[in-house]
């Protein structure tokens, strides 16, 4: 068995035990005007608790958005952020980060009614000199020469060594969130104290 291979086969055992359930739930979903206080609070705890850096939260507007988090690893069972095993493989085999968006909207045309929603967009890191260095390989040679050779010519049509680029959203961690803020929600009392800031853009009350 090749080595590559045989590294698949270990992430893919890995990472089948790493799966979570979806609960049935809509996203957006309905939420009653006077919910609105704790809901929001329980967005920054529930977010917090998964170990994303709120970056801003604006209670005034509803929304409550995280600095980007990487995605665990099929070596990482603790983290719970990938739901399927393919997120996991996938997250295991490339660099992947999620940016989670917490919004509570006004329903237009319900007399105050509101609706919690929550986007959760997936990036992944790219590395053009490892395209370039594959196709080279005939031609250049093997080792760390072809990433010099193409480097110039990135800085000169203005690309970086790597990036990162949208690959899309993740819906099953969204409405895994959405059903945590919920249930948190229902055991507030009250409003809590979520002043202390995760970072300096998180000002916006």
């Amino acid at each position: 068995m090749k080595p590559l291979h045989l590294l698949g086969l270990i992430v893919i055992v890995f990472a089948a035990g790493c799966s979570q359930a979806v609960p049935d739930v809509s996203n957006p979903i309905p939420i009653a005007t006077g919910e609105y206080d704790r809901v929001f609070d329980a967005a920054i705890l529930v977010l917090r608790d998964e170990h994303f850096v709120v970056a801003r939260k604006d209670r005034r507007f509803g929304v409550v958005t995280t600095e980007p988090r990487v995605a665990a690893s099929a070596f990482e069972p603790w983290n719970t952020d990938n739901t399927t095993t393919a997120q996991t493989t996938e997250s295991t085999l490339n660099l992947d980060r999620r940016t989670v968006r917490v919004m509570i909207n006004p329903v237009a045309n319900a007399g105050g009614e509101y609706e919690l929603a929550v986007e959760v967009t997936l990036d992944r890191r790219q590395h053009p000199t490892r395209l370039l260095n594959t196709a080279a390989m005939g031609a250049v040679g093997v080792g760390h020469r072809e990433t010099n050779v193409y480097r110039p010519l990135l800085t000169e049509s203005g690309l970086e060594e790597s990036y990162w680029t949208p690959v899309g959203r993740d819906e099953l961690l969204a409405k895994r969130l959405l059903a945590k803020i919920l249930r948190r929600s229902v055991h507030l009392d009250q409003p809590v104290e979520v002043a202390q800031t995760d970072s300096p853009a998180d000002d916006a009350q």
